[in-house]
């Protein structure tokens, strides 16, 4: 935590989860006793970390270990003990029992929101808060999927675990916000998903999801989800192939889930070298100067043109809902795939092929009084 100027004596913080998972006292009128109703003379705050075990222990007498003389005026710096006090700020004394450390946070996930709440209680030299950051210590057997969400740089989108594969975030399911340059870290205690009972998250446990957020490039939102199989660490329309690939058929690897997509879009001849798709960091590498990184792109962006040009089309013509008919535009490439049929993204006659698909799907599954085949232009 780091913060300006201000009295330390009149803050009082706590740190939470916004799903109500814990909730730790960590600064409460720090300094106020019996005999000192105004607490620490301490100014600001300097790399303050707080640790439950901490050596130089209670940060409630942080200016008794420190020494008066040595912090008046002076911003709090080190490693302390929270104060876990929860008592009204205007009645501490530090005598209290401290109950609300962050060992509440312990065995919770640490994925989603967190809150730090700070306020100065009292009036005059306020304190600005410039920094704060939370690290986490992590049980051993909780699985880490880090990487980058890569259709188009996309900042603020959240990425999370889908258990049950229906491309929606369900109560339990884990899941965090992608940073400002696109990249997340999601961690997932296996247990509640974890099948086999091996103690480690499969491909076929479960797949990663990409939705919302902002393109950096454009500025504009992201409107349509994109999927990835466990392990990877890319995120992006060719990723999501492999991914519904993988869903269609369990029983499939994810290597020959990869391959079979690579050579639908003509990449595993494409390239000079043997890419992995759900590691390749293709704005990275083409920062490089890595060739076979603008063919990657190539491919990405083909993919999510398609899909989006006949989920425009078809949405606009029948009135149903984008992105649904984006999702069938993604199985229609996948049933091509497995076909072992070439996805060549660039033909107007494959795109109304996938079009008169789309629309084939749609008149069978919805009745023809709600919905009648669409006319082509010629």
């Amino acid at each position: 935590v780091d913060g300006t100027v201000g009295f330390n004596g009149d803050l009082f913080a706590y740190l939470t989860k916004t799903d109500n998972s814990g909730f730790s006292i960590l600064m409460n009128r720090v300094g106020r006793e019996p005999n000192n109703q105004f607490g620490s003379a301490g100014s600001g705050l300097k790399n303050l970390v707080f640790d439950d075990e901490a050596a130089d222990g209670d940060i409630h007498f942080y200016e008794t270990v420190i020494g008066e003389s040595s912090i008046f005026g002076l911003p709090w710096t080190g490693t302390w003990q929270p104060d876990g006090r929860l008592v009204d700020p205007a009645l501490i004394t530090g005598a209290e029992p401290r109950g609300a450390l962050l060992d509440q946070f312990d065995g919770i996930d640490p994925n989603g929101e967190w809150l730090l709440f700070l306020a100065d209680v009292s009036p005059g030299g306020l304190l600005t808060l410039t920094d704060w950051s939370l690290e986490f210590e992590l049980d051993a057997d909780v699985s880490t999927f880090s990487g980058v969400a890569s259709d188009g740089l996309v900042a603020g989108g959240t990425v999370f675990f889908d258990a049950n594969l229906n491309g929606n975030l369900d109560a339990g399911e884990p899941w965090v916000f992608t940073d400002g340059s696109g990249d997340y870290e999601l961690n997932v205690l296996p247990g509640p998903f974890d099948q086999n009972g091996d103690n480690q998250l499969q491909a076929s446990e479960g797949v990663l999801v990409l939705t919302g957020g902002t393109d950096i490039a454009t500025g504009l939102p992201l409107e349509i989800s994109f999927r990835a199989p466990l392990g990877a660490s890319v995120i992006h329309p060719v990723t999501t192939l492999i991914a519904s690939l993988l869903i269609r058929d369990p029983n499939l690897s994810v290597t020959d889930a990869e391959t079979q997509v690579e050579t639908a879009l003509g990449l595993e001849v494409g390239l000079a070298a043997r890419v992995d798709m759900l590691t390749f960091d293709m704005y990275a590498e083409a920062a490089l100067g890595n060739a076979d990184a603008v063919a990657i792109i190539n491919a990405v962006a083909k993919v999510q043109d398609t899909v989006i040009q006949v989920g425009d089309f078809v949405s606009g013509a029948s009135g149903i809902p984008r992105v649904p008919v984006i999702d069938l535009a993604f199985q229609q490439l996948v049933d091509d795939v497995v076909a072992g049929r070439s996805l060549v993204l660039t033909s107007q006659s494959r795109l109304r092929e996938i079009i008169d698909a789309v629309d084939a799907t749609l008149f069978n599954s919805l009745s023809a009084v709600s919905y009648t085949h669409l006319t082509l232009p010629t």
